[in-house]
């Protein structure tokens, strides 16, 4: 039951970061287009960091599954 739940969270906070990543994509190549570079540079700290939360329950959820 707990790894279940561990899973949805995990698989939760990867949707978000998804989310995070497309529109923080959006966003900021639209401002960059339009020249304010530093709400560019906002966005892409954002989607940074989402790429790397992302990256990180993916590989924990393939371990989790490989352990069980």
């Amino acid at each position: 039951m707990r790894l279940e739940i561990v899973m949805l969270h995990r698989l939760l906070r990867m949707m978000a970061c998804m989310v995070i990543i497309s529109l923080g994509l959006g966003e900021g190549l639209s401002d960059a287009i339009h020249g304010n570079m530093v709400l560019f540079d906002v966005y892409l700290t954002y989607v940074t960091f989402a790429f790397f939360v992302l990256r990180y329950d993916h590989h924990r959820m393939i371990l989790d599954l490989e352990t069980e």
